[in-house]
């Protein structure tokens, strides 16, 4: 939502977890999320398990589908932006409990060399990958002030995160269908 020429506010309006899903049905379902909805851009974590969803997926639809690795300098700027979001309410996230704690438990060390890093705090419930999920979806617009809100999923471990803009309702049905108010993409089918 635009608040003025420069600041506009993010909204989450739908989040995806897709626990234990094997490599092909997570390829399907971005493919018809992609195919279906007014996706502007879709970032994709290129480290580890994400890069070949990130490969394949950016290949196929070019200059949409972001490979981003989630590694060093983009997590130093993308911790900035979201703590910067988060101090000016440009942002607004769902009543999650699990979001929340996986927001706050993101810590910035220093290290002997002088840079930088960003990790959850040990535990054995998560990795930030929330986090990281959202940090994702709001890098896909413009750094700290965004104008346009995108679509944005990041394929991160476990967690799946879509950012949606304020025109589009989704639902999911009993057969895990998402369901805008002007397309539906069929989970599986």
């Amino acid at each position: 939502i635009r608040i003025s020429e420069f600041v506009s506010l993010q909204i989450t309006r739908f989040t995806l977890h897709l626990d234990r899903e094997k490599y092909e049905p997570q390829r399907e379902l971005l493919r018809k999320v992609l195919n279906h909805l007014p996706i502007k851009k879709m970032g994709i974590d290129s480290q580890g398990i994400g890069n070949n969803l990130a490969e394949n997926l950016s290949d196929e639809f070019p200059g949409i589908v972001i490979s981003v690795p989630l590694e060093g300098v983009w997590k130093d700027r993308a911790a900035q932006n979201m703590k910067i979001r988060f101090e000016s309410q440009t942002i607004a996230i769902p009543e999650n409990h699990e979001l929340k704690k996986q927001i706050t438990s993101i810590k910035k060390r220093i290290t002997s060399t002088g840079y930088a890093t960003y990790d959850a705090e040990k535990n054995k419930e998560h990795h930030g990958d929330k986090y990281w999920s959202l940090a994702l979806a709001s890098s896909m617009g413009h750094e700290n002030l965004i104008k346009d809100i995108n679509y944005n999923m990041n394929l991160k471990g476990n967690n799946r995160m879509l950012i949606l803009p304020s025109d589009k309702k989704i639902v999911s049905n009993r057969n895990n269908a998402l369901k805008t108010n002007d397309a539906e993409i069929n989970n599986g089918s």
